[in-house]
């Protein structure tokens, strides 16, 4: 499924026919306010551990899902998003032993600094959404159309290099400077807010 068509559906706790234990509307309506503060966040932390789009969305809706199951162990009054994270964090160990390294991107040291990032919640994803929404746009179309093809629809290196006869380094190089040049921009734009 090309990843473009994707949504990110709602939290939606699963159906009580598939033997989910049943909440009270209370705690219902309270599992998804609380998970509605941190879902962004889980989404950027699997998207950080594993470089795709495709994997980060099932990496959330597992823990979505194991969220739902362990909600009556949840100590309320405490750290919703902490608690969240922990189980977040599990989840992409089991994913690593699933898949192996070759999907990984960061080592475990290297994950837990973007953990500690993500939890600090100095600025909301939103804004950081926003503010690299706004300088993709300020892209040329030929860089945008290439950022749009290789992150949003998973298509290679190769794939593109051999469709725009380029070579994977040239354009892996490309990337590089562009994801730079954005990174630049994300800054100085949150910078100024």
């Amino acid at each position: 499924m090309n990843s473009s068509a994707r949504t990110h559906p709602p939290a939606q706790p699963p159906s009580t026919s598939n033997q989910r234990r049943c909440m009270s509307p209370e705690d219902t309506s309270e599992f998804l306010r609380l998970l509605s503060v941190c879902e962004r966040r889980l989404l950027a932390f699997f998207l950080s551990a594993t470089g795709r789009i495709a994997s980060a969305d099932d990496l959330m809706q597992e823990t979505r899902l194991k969220l739902w199951d362990q909600f009556s162990k949840f100590e309320r009054g405490t750290d919703f998003t902490s608690w969240a994270f922990a189980i977040a964090r599990y989840e992409v160990l089991g994913h690593r032993r699933r898949v192996g390294r070759q999907e990984m991107l960061l080592s475990g040291d290297a994950l837990e600094r973007v953990e500690a990032k993500l939890l600090e919640g100095d600025v909301t994803s939103s804004e950081r959404i926003a503010a690299l929404q706004e300088c993709v746009e300020g892209l040329p179309r030929e860089h945008r159309n290439l950022i749009e093809r290789r992150y949003m629809a998973e298509a290679s290196i190769v794939t593109i290099a051999t469709e725009m006869n380029r070579t994977a380094n040239s354009l892996h190089q490309m990337l590089w400077r562009l994801r730079r040049a954005l990174t630049k921009c994300v800054t100085s734009k949150l910078r100024m807010q």
